[in-house]
């Protein structure tokens, strides 16, 4: 449920913010979808640095706390997944 509410938001940061009609509302909810499959097929290392980044808003002296890897390595895994996730959200435009 966390990441399903982490992805929500991270979609609605695409779709205007002073729009709320049903459209809009529609539009956001399946680029969620979107990404969600989208993260699905990321290796589980980027996956993790890619939510606690980007969706817990946490810095990547924070992640390397928590997955016990460099700081250096965070940063290369959600450059990756970013890169990654841009090309499987692409594919599906």
């Amino acid at each position: 449920m966390r990441r399903r509410r982490a992805t929500e938001r991270l979609a609605a940061a695409y779709v205007e913010p002073h729009a709320h009609d049903a459209t809009d509302q529609l539009i956001g909810k399946q680029l969620a979808q979107a990404l969600w499959a989208a993260l699905d097929q990321l290796p589980i290392a980027q996956r993790v640095v890619f939510v606690l980044c980007e969706a817990e808003q946490r810095t990547s002296v924070e992640v390397a706390a928590i997955v016990d890897a460099p700081e250096g390595t965070v940063r290369s895994r959600l450059f990756h997944a970013k890169r990654r996730l841009r090309e499987l959200l692409e594919d599906e435009s």
